[in-house]
């Protein structure tokens, strides 16, 4: 079976509802990114409810198209819309054979366009208000379908964006332990000062110190949540050692995962080492840590390969970044 047929058929499984949970949403997050996928979507689901129509459909393929049907005012209609056009069409070829019958002249000088509005004779009235109202059904067709479009898109995003929200804090956490960890180890090998020379700790920090940021920064990134400009931005002060990277990752079906830093000319500043990815509450992610003199001002492209049981690297996702000082 070639490529082709096997997304056809992986399509029309997600438009009759068969696909499992993580299957779908691998299908809706290529199809809602890009234009041309979600064109092929379109249309599969036009011949569907056009094979629907016709009756080409098999029993167990129109079973789970009424299903789908229950469920969706949107499709409904567009069978409707689909069925009442069916009809017009053939009882236009019927009409067009009864007037090639009794009338060949008038057949000969009639255009396709007035025979199929009526425009000459009695009957113009009543086919010019049919062919109205397909045209409105075709309207309010198009228009339940963008809004429904746009809400499940801002549905997705609001998810997405709560999920986000939800790994920002949990590695704020995180970071706010490291640095207390490292506060305590540097307090413990710290030599104490002379009963003469003890100053409060503002006073014995240098000003460099005193005005240096947090020594490790926090980034938890989502694929495609930041779609059409740079990502989030991160402002690495003079003090920051290390940031720590925090990735939300929808395609589970590997056993490791590896994550590389690259510049938008895609020359790699950083490589992670391959890792398994860590279950949350709020989902799967994968985190590491680069040095934050490896990250001068600019914008940046995360890519994380999958590994495979013999060593190969399928890439899963992209993120994006920018870094200020």
């Amino acid at each position: 079976m070639s490529r082709q047929s096997n997304q056809n058929e992986r399509t029309i499984a997600y438009l009759l509802g068969t696909l499992s949970d993580e299957e779908r949403a691998r299908i809706e997050e290529r199809y809602f990114s890009d234009d041309a996928e979600f064109e092929e979507l379109e249309i599969a689901e036009d011949e569907l409810i056009d094979g629907y129509v016709r009756g080409e459909l098999s029993p167990t393929q129109s079973q789970l198209f009424e299903k789908r049907m229950s469920e969706s005012p949107r499709l409904i209609q567009r069978v409707e819309f689909a069925r009442a056009w069916a009809n017009r069409i053939a009882g236009s070829a019927a009409e067009s054979s009864t007037t090639t019958t009794t009338a060949p002249q008038r057949h000969e000088d009639e255009s396709w366009w007035s025979r199929l509005f009526g425009f000459p004779g009695a009957t113009r009235t009543p086919r010019f208000a049919t062919a109205f109202v397909v045209l409105l059904l075709f309207i309010g067709g198009a228009a339940l379908f963008a809004g429904w479009l746009k809400w499940k898109e801002s549905k997705r995003l609001a998810a997405e964006q709560a999920a986000l929200e939800q790994r920002q804090r949990e590695v704020e956490k995180q970071a706010a332990d490291l640095k207390s960890q490292s506060e305590q180890i540097a307090n413990q090998t710290r030599p104490q000062p002379s009963p003469i020379e003890v100053r409060s700790p503002i006073e014995a920090a240098s000003p460099q110190e005193r005005t240096a940021g947090p020594r490790v920064i926090a980034l938890a990134l989502s694929p495609g949540a930041t779609r059409g400009d740079g990502g989030t931005t991160i402002q690495i002060t003079p003090g920051t050692s290390v940031v720590a990277v925090d990735l939300q990752v929808r395609d589970t079906d590997y056993a490791s995962y590896q994550a590389s830093v690259q510049t938008m000319e895609r020359t790699t500043v950083f490589s992670s080492s391959p890792s398994s990815l860590r279950r949350t509450r709020s989902g799967a992610t994968f985190s590491f840590s680069v040095p934050a003199n490896r990250l001068p001002v600019g914008d940046y492209l995360v890519s994380v390969d999958g590994l495979t049981p013999t060593g190969a690297k399928e890439n899963v996702h992209y993120y994006r970044f920018r870094v200020t000082r």
